[in-house]
């Protein structure tokens, strides 16, 4: 009878990782004390009498704990020892030719890397498949085989709609302070990753038991930045919110982490410090550990792109503090280097709020559109923007907002179209690097409702771009004549709106044209 598999916390052994002053034996089986729920064991480079006997060993180890063993690659090992079955490469033995020889009841399981080789998998008889690798790793060379958490999630939605399900894990890379990401936001349709494989992470640990207990906690867990969807029911319900959120200003300054370019970090600053928060503009990776103690939020800008690791590293101090990060993925779709950028970033961090123009969001969310360098050529209709930012907010599991003439925001379940503004903001450099550092403010005041902080700064905005257009001077001519006139006047209306919500004034939202979808 085939055993009954958990394969949440799956240990891959390595003899040559094994932490100073231990064994393997001691490695697995203070693991499986720990939470390891099912142990591969991997030799590579030893003869086979010697893996015979750690075989031996290793299987004594499991079957006292109730732990289904499994040999990687040599079936003769397996079936010498009567371990619960295998796992194979695509170098190795087909799965085909494996199942005929150790039988219906055995646990094969095979290494996969894209939808082809799953569905070979399922095809000739495995029960579960590898997947990776997720990242890049020390274990052994798979630079040529790296799919991040956007492969591993194209691979679970082909998987949650195969008339045979199979079972999963994500291997290559993992630790504790990627596997909750990985696994978050790699589900799909219902499809979920069933296990975390992992060698290092155990293996070279010197505390194997209390590493693995810290990873299965992590992995039946969700993520502290994990998303909640807005309560509002109604748009008329969410503008009543909105003065009384910036209004928290005057008991509360949120400190604003800008990772941003050249171009937006002298308008960021002042916009920022319009609506009653505190910029920092801080750079360097050393600092981002101190300023994300403090600071309600971090907005990351790639208008000048930074140093990659930078980026990565912050967005990830910022998620592991549950402390929300806005991306603005300024010209993706313009430069393969900014595609390939952005999706290096969504790959290693989450992001609670992504915000961009037309052409950058239809980018990311896979569909053609145009980018004439930064800026953004609309070609899509309405329609077709609110489908696609709604379906990249299930994809990221975020709030997507998508500006333009009209506004779009999304969680993926509740959606908001806005119609405020003024296009004289389209002419003005950094616009749309500041609405993300309004976003930042919003977000830090009620980072339980994401969805109301979006579209609360975006409102804000807009409203404040129109109401310095119709600002005057005492000879009643207008103040604005243009964008070299409308920049400071648009800052003093952002100003004079917070300011009007700290007093209780909130009558300036009559003007918010918002629709919810």
């Amino acid at each position: 009878m085939k055993p009954t598999v958990n394969y949440s916390l799956y240990l891959v052994t390595s003899s040559t990782q094994i932490a100073p002053g231990s064994s393997l034996e001691k490695q697995v089986e203070e693991g499986i004390i720990g939470g390891v729920t099912l142990v591969q064991l991997r030799e590579k480079d030893i003869s086979t009498k010697l893996f015979l006997e750690r075989a031996k060993s290793v299987l004594n180890i499991c079957r006292k704990h109730g732990v289904p063993l499994l040999i990687n690659d040599r079936i003769d090992i397996a079936l010498a020892i009567g371990a619960e079955g295998v796992h194979i490469g695509q170098d190795d033995m087909d799965c085909k030719t494996a199942r005929k020889i150790l039988g219906e009841d055995s646990i094969i399981g095979v290494s996969t890397n894209n939808i082809h080789e799953v569905d070979c998998a399922a095809a000739d008889g495995a029960d579960y498949v590898g997947i990776g690798s997720i990242y890049d790793t020390n274990t052994k060379n798979v630079k040529e085989r790296i799919i991040g958490i956007t492969g591993l999630r194209e691979i679970l939605e082909h998987m949650s709609k195969m008339p045979r399900q199979l079972n999963s894990v994500a291997i290559a890379g993992l630790n504790s302070s990627n596997i909750q990401r990985v696994i978050y936001l790699s589900e799909v349709n219902g499809k979920r990753i069933d296990g975390i494989a992992l060698v290092s992470a155990i293996m070279s640990s010197t505390t194997p038991l209390e590493t693995a207990k810290h990873l299965r906690h992590l992995i039946v867990s969700p993520p502290c930045f994990a998303q909640i969807h807005s309560k509002i029911s109604s748009s008329s319900e969410l503008v009543a919110k909105v003065g009384p959120l910036f209004a928290k200003t005057k008991d509360y300054t949120p400190l604003i982490h800008h990772l941003t370019n050249g171009v937006a970090k002298n308008f960021s600053a002042n916009v920022t410090l319009a609506v009653n928060a505190s910029p920092t503009m801080g750079e360097s990776k050393e600092e981002v550990a101190d300023f994300a103690k403090f600071a309600g939020s971090l907005v990351l800008n790639i208008g000048t792109l930074q140093v990659r690791e930078t980026l990565i590293y912050a967005s990830q101090i910022y998620n592991s503090l549950n402390r929300p990060v806005v991306l603005d993925p300024v010209g993706v779709g313009a430069t393969k280097f900014r595609t390939d950028a952005i999706s290096t970033l969504l790959n290693h961090a989450y992001f609670d709020i992504i915000k961009g123009n037309e052409g950058e969001i239809m980018s990311i969310a896979g569909e053609e559109g145009i980018m004439r360098g930064v800026d953004s050529v609309s070609q899509h209709t309405l329609t077709s923007r609110v489908s696609a930012v709604q379906r990249l907010a299930v994809e990221r599991r975020c709030v997507v907002a998508m500006s333009g003439q009209t506004d779009i925001v999304s969680d993926g379940k509740t959606t908001y179209i806005i119609n405020n503004g003024t296009s004289l903001l389209g002419k003005i450099t950094a616009s749309g690097c500041s609405l993300g550092s309004v976003m930042g403010v919003a977000v830090s005041l009620i980072p339980e409702d994401k969805l109301l902080a979006a579209v609360s700064a975006t409102l804000l905005y807009n409203i404040a771009g129109e109401l310095a257009v119709l600002e005057e001077k005492p000879a009643t001519s207008h103040a604005v004549q243009g964008p070299g006139t409308f920049l400071p006047v648009f800052i003093d209306k952002l100003y004079f709106l917070v300011n009007q919500c700290i007093n209780g004034d909130y009558n300036w939202l009559n003007r918010a044209l918002i629709q919810k979808v």
